[in-house]
């Protein structure tokens, strides 16, 4: 597969921050006998367009097993949660990892340090990991996983606050640094809906609403488009609906705080 023809025509460019994200099984079979070859061929075909030197790659490489059953975090020794590719990114020499221990980030390339250590104390909020992104003008591309929902649309929930998400205080022995660190994850208050995120819908309207560019890959499809303007369209939809995300509203109980039991003494 000539993935790097694929993506010079989505308009990939030299210098530039990229969030790949994929569900590469979705493209169907691509004729590689070696998942890792696969990997290391998407990967390299970035970078031969945005060139190491100046361009970034970033992925989750969130390990949210850690806060489950709170674990201490040991960086890559860790197992990533967001599949067997993001693992395969975030175990390589030249990936630098953010701190956050359940929903954190890794990156390659010219600016990979810098936006690592960077991050803030959150995993969605302001100058969390990926809210810096949008600093970069990052582009969002997509293996095989539609252009509606992404991780840029929990920064927009989180940022304008909506009454679906809290914040949790998680506190995590951190052995890369040898000390307790307290970091804040936002996460939906379970008990009042389901997991419902209307992708449909939001494809559409992403789509229509923002410059998604899209190429055929095996029985599949790859997307590119701006971060800006995806989390400047989501931020604007929540300001004047607050479940516009939603397929369901939750059913909320007033006068009643949701409880979320810890597993362990340090998942607060």
């Amino acid at each position: 597969m000539n993935f790097k023809k694929k993506f010079q025509q989505l308009g990939l460019k030299k210098g530039d921050v990229v969030l790949l994200s994929s569900a590469i099984f979705l493209l169907g079979n691509l004729n590689y006998t070696r998942e890792e070859k696969l990997y290391d061929d998407i990967i390299e075909s970035i970078f031969s367009i945005i060139d190491r030197k100046k361009g970034t790659l970033v992925m989750q490489t969130y390990t949210t097993d850690v806060v489950r059953y709170g674990k201490s975090y040991n960086g890559k020794k860790e197992n990533c949660t967001s599949g067997a590719f993001a693992n395969f990114f975030m175990k390589k020499k030249q990936t630098h990892l953010s701190y956050h221990p359940a929903q954190g980030y890794g990156a390659q390339g010219k600016n990979a340090k810098k936006i690592m250590l960077s991050g803030s104390f959150s995993n969605w909020g302001y100058k969390s990991t990926i809210h810096n992104l949008l600093k970069y003008n990052c582009k969002i591309l997509r293996l095989g996983l539609s252009p509606g929902f992404n991780t840029f649309a929990h920064v927009a929930e989180t940022i304008v606050g909506v009454p679906y998400f809290y914040s949790k205080l998680v506190k995590i022995k951190n052995n890369l640094i040898k000390k307790k660190i307290s970091s804040a994850m936002h996460v939906r208050y379970k008990n009042l809906y389901p997991d419902i995120y209307n992708d449909e819908k939001l494809t559409n309207d992403v789509t229509k609403n923002c410059k998604v560019k899209k190429v055929n890959v095996g029985s599949g499809k790859i997307y590119l488009l701006d971060a800006n303007e995806y989390f400047n369209f989501i931020t604007e939809k929540l300001s004047k609906d607050m479940h516009y995300l939603l397929k369901v509203k939750p059913k909320y109980v007033f006068g009643k705080l949701p409880h979320d039991k810890p597993i362990k003494k340090y998942y607060l």
